[in-house]
Parts: C-alpha cells; structure tokens; sequence
C-alpha cells in the first residue's frame, strides 16, 4: 500500500506530463500546435506555490487575414498567449482607423521623414514625450475613458498614458511603419511582477522592426529593446491589430521538493506562469 496521498500525486504527476507535451509543441511550432489540440476552452491551469501555471491553452478564433496578423509579441523574457477580445481591444482597434490627415501630426513629425526606421522611432518617443505633458508621469498611469486622437492632444499638451502611446502610434504609422508592428502594452516598470514585487504601472507603445521589438514608455525619452539587456519592463497584457495578448513567463516545474541537503528534484513539466507570482 502506498503513502497516503500517492496516488493523487501520480495523477497530478501525469497531468503535468501531458501539459509539458503540450507547452512543448507550442513553444516549438507556434499557435498552430495549439490550435489544434482538443482541448477546452480557455486556459486550464494548476496552482503552483501560490501562482498559477497554465498548462494547456485553448487558441480563441482570429479573425485577423494572416496576411495583416501582428506577430505574437514574446517580449522581455515571456510568452505571449493568445486571448480573446477584450473592450480595450475594440478600443485600440478604432483609433487605429483614425485619419492620419493631421496638421499637428505633420508639423511634430517634419524632421523626421529621412532617418531610418530606428531613428524615426527615437525621435517620436523624444517628441511626443516633449510635447505632451503626463499627469501621471511620478505615479503609475491611469486611464480617464477618454482615448484622444493625436492632434487633440497635441493641441491640449496634455493627455494620460493611453492618449501618449496613441500619439505615438499614429505618429510613426504616418511614417509608414504598418499597422500590424504597432502595439498597445500594459505593465509593470522596474521590479517585475513576476518577481514577487511590482514596480510602476506603464502603458506603453510596442514597435516590431524585423526581428526586434522595441519599447516606447511614457515616463522616459529612452527607446528599449526588448532581449537587450536584464528586463527593465514585464509585460501583462498586450493589444495588436484584431488580437489580444496575456503574457506569462516559462517556468520547470519539479516533481518533489527536496529535503534540505537532499539533490534536487527532476523536472517533470513545463508550464507558463500567467500573471504575477505571490
């Protein structure tokens, strides 16, 4: 007869074997790999030492032509996972339809249109947070219900982080960087949530070029790149051209807590950690 408790810790054992089979194809292949496994809808998850470790992932339906779909941001060490949408991405989706045809847009934009797409990208993070005036810039941001095209705020001088980051976005799609490489992204600056402390609350402008990703906050003139150095930002929730995005980071899973001075416990599943870990 076995200990008690054994055979639910087999069960929980190979459960966590067939998430890692799971979390394994869809690292390796995509959202393909996911998409098509039989699985149920939305995330099934284990708690793990107080968070929560997704082990399977059910893909929502995108509408989005492949053709125009943005690229799964997996930025600053985590995994993006596809979700349904939520309202704020209905709001993003509209004031990515905005008219471009803005005489405010242009005037803070006509130094720009000879540098390169890098450059282009520093000069807009530079001006927009020049010429408009944050409110929350010393506290972590906040969202009125109120998302400004870019030449009301720029002719006010002043917006919250949403009305910043769109500023910025519209900015470099009158530039000419499509609209499946711009992004909208909430988190945390500083000590990372997934940490175990949270730093400040950001929501920032997200810019794909190639095979880089970079990070255009509201409380700085600095441009990051994401994979450049230790993560300065993570990353929570994370809203493209008709798609949504949760991030979570990888995370080994051990099948036994050693005892003290005993050898570590072998890894027996992969999951992904969605949301901070307490």
């Amino acid at each position: 007869m076995g200990a008690p408790g054994e055979g639910v810790h087999r069960k929980n054992l190979t459960r966590l074997c067939r998430a890692a089979i799971t979390i394994a194809a869809a690292l390796a292949g995509g959202a393909q790999a996911v998409a098509d496994t039989p699985i149920s809808a939305g995330p099934v998850v284990a708690r793990i030492a107080g968070g929560e470790v997704v082990t399977r992932w059910a893909m929502p339906a995108i509408a989005v032509p492949e053709a125009v779909r943005p690229v799964g941001p997996n930025v600053f060490g985590t995994v993006a996972l596809p979700v349904r949408a939520k309202p704020t991405s209905t709001r993003w989706a509209k004031v990515m339809r905005a008219s471009l045809n803005q005489p405010g847009l242009d005037r803070m934009m006509e130094g720009a249109w000879t540098l390169s797409t890098e450059q282009a990208i520093g000069y807009v993070q530079a001006s927009v947070n020049r010429t408009i005036r944050n409110g929350a810039q010393a506290t972590n941001c906040s969202d009125d219900g109120y998302w400004a095209p870019a030449q009301e705020t720029l002719a006010r001088g002043l917006g919250d982080c949403f009305d910043v980051a769109i500023a910025k976005m519209e900015a470099l799609r009158r530039l000419g960087i499509p609209d499946r490489d711009l992004y909208l992204t909430t988190g945390w600056f500083g000590a990372g949530a997934y940490a175990g402390a949270r730093g400040r609350e950001s929501v920032a402008l997200l810019v794909r070029v190639g095979e880089h990703f970079w990070l255009l906050p509201e409380h700085s003139d600095r441009v990051y790149e994401s994979g450049v150095g230790a993560p300065q930002f993570t990353p929570v929730v994370t809203y493209g051209v008709g798609m949504t995005w949760v991030h979570g980071k990888v995370l080994q899973i051990a099948a036994l807590t050693p005892a003290p001075g005993a050898a570590a416990a072998p890894v027996v599943a992969t999951g992904i950690v969605s949301g901070p870990v307490r």
